[in-house]
């Protein structure tokens, strides 16, 4: 064990540059930084700034991200820290009272704090994300946190003033940086210009990125570097679903229907138990004109998860398009009623009425698909 060989007892590994101020790593006399006894486990840096934290179910593993421990995130957004995890018989507001007694004013002006507040209001898709990222992507010198910015950032897209911040880090000195906006790109319109550029990057991780973004939309010249390092790419990662979708996308495209009900069976057969991977087969099986196996890859998926809304969604508007509006209809209510707030899905509802000449419903669901209660 790695326990053996370096010297965390003592701190040691730590002190080799914080005690002599090594490369602007700050001095710290760990007793006074601390606020623990020398010989307790609250004294050893590793406890605190690398607590251990169990992988799959089994694996105990010290966190390599150094942060530091701050309990008043644990009540905000319910990030673990170290204090509470050795001080198991003590409440939450005690470490929250100790940390800000002890560290208040470091953590509060910490960037750590800043980053988890706008990280955790981007995964909720809460629209003060986007303003907070932008603040710290602009003032960030992290390529790593710069990438994660880039990443979280388009999940807001289609919005202007993040794409024209995503074009401004495609020249960045880090490849990861270059690739994490070259992904972020390929999720706007009109820019395949910026792509091409991207196929014939000095990294190969950027020259996939603008590789996948392109194929996504049929436009990737097949002569580039970019194109023929994505396909070694998918062709060495054939046994992960997502490269057997991408493959899947292709035959649809090309219209081998073969191909795509081979691939997409691999994928499905891989990752039986995601019901994501069945509603994303039945898209593509419904662009190659087969509708019947669409519909059974609904069904499947949808006995997997029964409160997804988009599985009745996709069957509706599957029954709508050949013209069962009976059947359609039954599905949208289903829908909605497993999603009152689906608008998307009141609009389709009130369209499918309207056909069918029921005036007063076809009203009510539009008033519905306006957000009116």
């Amino acid at each position: 064990s790695m326990d053996n060989i370096l010297p965390v007892e003592n701190n040691m590994l730590c002190m080799r540059c914080h005690e002599a101020g090594v490369d602007e790593a700050p001095i710290i006399e760990p007793t006074k930084h601390s606020f623990h006894a020398a010989d307790s486990l609250g004294n050893r840096c590793v406890e605190c700034h690398m607590p251990k934290t169990n992988y799959m179910q089994v694996d105990p593993r010290a966190d390599h991200g150094f942060h530091s421990p701050d309990p008043l995130m644990t009540r905000e957004l319910g990030i673990p820290n170290a204090c509470s995890r050795c001080h198991t018989d003590e409440t939450l507001d005690w470490a929250v009272e100790w940390s800000e007694k002890w560290y208040g004013e470091q953590l509060a002006e910490s960037r750590q704090r800043q980053r988890a507040r706008a990280i955790a209001a981007a995964h909720a898709f809460q629209p003060d994300g986007l303003q907070a990222l932008l603040t710290l992507a602009k003032d960030e010198d992290i390529p790593y946190w710069t990438g994660t910015y880039l990443s979280l950032l388009a999940n807001y897209l289609p919005n202007r003033v993040i794409e024209e911040f995503i074009k401004t880090k495609l020249d960045d000195p880090s490849p990861l940086v270059r690739s994490h906006a070259t992904n972020a790109l390929s999720q706007t319109q009109g820019n395949i210009d910026l792509l091409n550029k991207g196929l014939e990057d000095s990294s190969r991780n950027v020259r996939i990125a603008a590789a996948r973004g392109l194929e996504m939309t049929g436009e990737l010249p097949s002569d580039s570097t970019g194109a023929k390092d994505f396909e070694a790419y998918l062709e060495f990662n054939i046994d992960r679903p997502q490269s057997l979708m991408m493959m899947a996308n292709r035959s649809s495209r090309d219209g081998n229907l073969a191909n795509l009900v081979r691939y997409l069976d691999r994928a499905i057969d891989y990752d039986t138990l995601n019901p994501e991977i069945y509603r994303q087969s039945a898209i593509l099986l419904s662009s190659a004109g087969e509708n019947a196996k669409a519909e059974a890859k609904l069904h499947e998926g949808w006995a997997l998860d029964r409160e997804n809304a988009l599985f009745p969604y996709s069957l509706g508007l599957l029954a709508a398009e050949q013209e069962d509006l009976d059947k359609a209809i039954g599905y949208l209510e289903e829908t909605v009623a497993i999603a009152p707030d689906f608008y998307r899905a009141w609009y389709n509802l009130s369209l499918a009425y309207q056909r069918q000449n029921r005036t007063q419903d076809a009203e009510r669901a539009m008033q519905r698909a306006q957000g009116a209660q």
